[in-house]
């Protein structure tokens, strides 16, 4: 393709292979790295192994790439995903050929998808250049012939090499197997069938900031496009002769956040961060929204240099053991690990907001006062609920603002939503608790308390594998348990005050013992909890109730605020 004047778009609507004959691409140092997973390239080549050994000649419509004009190459700027496997499935089939000695499709495929020679400096050029952290493994391990010795050296540096070499392993397998129920002509077949009828609509445009026009016009028809890449185009667009700084600060956040197996991680940072710095904000509604705050160079330079500060904060948030609390103590510490393993993602702009502006003593007595919130809530029943998290969001941005600079001026900001002490407790006596890890941090947690008053040695909540949930009530029930009916285990076997703390070993023993042997296991217990256990000697539902009351009483001091 030639290069186009400046306000040309123009479309093309051919064969993926076709696409890869006539053009060089590279993917800008800006865009994403490869990151298909299994799914995705299973079911790329389930589609084109479907479609290219049947009889019908329909095209398969794969979707739409968007490049630019850049010299020698055209900057992908949406659709390397897909250039990107289907060259890794074009390699594997060379790789077939190769091991038969069909040099002559070695050949072909070679020079006309992977790669070809400079005519005057015989230089070889990848059909498809991926960015600065995948290009030198991609052009090795991917491009290279199966006996080149580069093939056989190349490390994975980063997670998206492993991604892919496992599509390249996963494809490789996809093919093993398909020739074992036929013969090479269904190679020839799928690589014709990506020549010319795997289609998509190629649009080229003169510059990135049609290209970015582009993006938004194929998101406002319908095309799915992820909101980062959306957020990303469009500060690029804004950038101008910044797009450098803005571009450096754009990958520095999000190889930051892809540290993360959850893949909502920077969705959820960058609603997280605008909800605490502006408004709260709905995913839906995220693009939007920054669009309407971000609206000039100036801002678009200085956002991005937010996003990269931040998102360092944000992973702090989500790991205990983090650089971030250096300089803390453990309590804090210990804070933060509860705080992630009870999941009250809502807390998070606020948490964000804390670390951002106070200082390490008040952040420490502003996370302990956060985490017994959040636990109120969550015993309560609240903690969902829109109120809260628009509450915390509005707090997050007077802290960003200075209105509110102290810890007590932020409990007073948070006074309207914590439920009192009563409401608490009442709650808190009653609670049912199917989730095991819920159940276990509440009971370590009294443990602990009780153990403060005592003087005694704690529980890590990180020290898992020492102490297990324990059901007086089994689960199971049998005559050993014949004072319950149906009804009254399926009430009284998930609440609190049916669960105790056992050392691991000892829990497993137990099983659906009498409660009369279990008394004997639990007075031999070294926990404070299960001396409660010591004075009675039968089971039953009001005993359940009469515990719960116990712990529920302990609940108000242990997370007091």
């Amino acid at each position: 393709m030639g290069a186009l004047s400046k306000n040309t778009i123009d479309f093309d609507f051919c064969g993926i292979g076709t696409i890869l004959l006539n053009n060089q691409f590279q993917v800008p140092v800006f865009q994403r790295p490869y990151s298909w997973e299994e799914k995705q390239v299973k079911e790329l080549f389930y589609d084109i192994k479907t479609a290219a050994l049947t009889d019908k000649s329909e095209v398969y419509f794969l979707g739409t790439i968007v490049t630019t004009y850049n010299e020698d190459y055209l900057d992908v700027i949406d659709g390397q995903q897909r250039l990107a496997t289907i060259t890794i499935l074009l390699a594997v089939i060379r790789d077939y050929f190769y091991k038969v000695e069909d040099k002559d499709r070695v050949d072909h495929i070679t020079s006309k998808y992977l790669q070809s020679k400079d005519l005057v400096t015989k230089e070889i050029l990848p059909k498809l250049k991926l960015n600065e952290s995948d290009n030198d493994y991609f052009c090795n391990y991917i491009l290279r012939n199966p006996d080149d010795t580069a093939r056989k050296t190349v490390a994975t540096t980063y997670s998206s090499n492993q991604k892919i070499e496992k599509a390249f392993i996963l494809l490789q397998e996809e093919v093993r197997v398909l020739l074992q129920e036929s013969d090479d002509e269904d190679l020839i077949k799928i690589i014709q069938f990506i020549h010319s009828k795997l289609s998509i609509v190629h649009i080229s445009v003169y510059d990135d900031s049609n290209a970015f026009t582009i993006f938004e016009t194929l998101n406002d028809r319908g095309l799915s496009l992820a909101i980062s890449d959306l957020l990303k185009n469009y500060l690029f667009g804004l950038a101008g002769e910044r797009l450098n700084e803005v571009q450096a600060n754009w990958i520095a956040m999000f190889s930051m956040l892809e540290t993360q197996e959850d893949k909502k991680i920077i969705i959820e940072f960058l609603r997280h961060y605008f909800s605490a710095k502006y408004h709260l904000v709905r995913e839906k509604d995220l693009y939007q929204a920054i669009k309407n705050q971000i609206k000039s160079k100036g801002q678009a330079v200085s956002f991005a240099k937010e996003l990269n500060d931040n998102s360092k904060k944000y992973i702090g948030i989500l790991q205990s053991d983090n650089d971030l609390w250096k300089g803390y103590t453990s309590e804090t510490i210990e804070c933060i690990r509860n705080l992630n393993k009870l999941g009250f993602v809502q807390v998070r702009p606020l948490l964000l907001a804390v670390v951002s502006n106070f200082t390490i003593p008040n952040v420490q007595k502003a996370v302990k006062m956060i985490l017994s919130i959040t636990v109120r809530l969550l015993v309560v029943g609240t903690s969902g609920s829109g109120a809260i998290e628009e509450n915390y969001c509005r707090t997050a941005q007077k802290i960003y603002n200075k209105v509110i600079t102290k810890v007590s001026e932020l409990k007073t900001e948070l006074k309207p939503i914590v439920p009192s002490n009563a409401v608490f407790k009442n709650a808190f006596k009653v609670s049912t608790i199917s989730k095991h890890y819920i159940a276990r941090y509440y009971l370590l947690e009294i443990e602990n308390f009780l153990r403060k008053t005592e003087n005694d040695e704690l529980f890590p909540s990180s020290d898992e594998g020492k102490l297990n949930l324990e059901h007086i009530l089994p689960q199971k029930i049998d005559e050993k348990w014949s004072n319950f009916t149906e009804d009254t285990h399926k009430a009284f076997y998930k609440r609190l005050g049916n669960m105790t703390l056992l050392a691991t070993k000892i829990n497993s023993d137990l099983k659906s013992e009498a409660y009369s042997e279990k008394k004997i296991v639990l007075g031999k217990s070294k926990l404070i909890l299960n001396d409660y256990f010591r004075e009675i000697d039968i089971w039953n539902a009001s005993q359940i109730e009469q515990r719960q009351e116990y712990l529920s009483e302990q609940a108000i001091s242990v997370w007091k605020v």
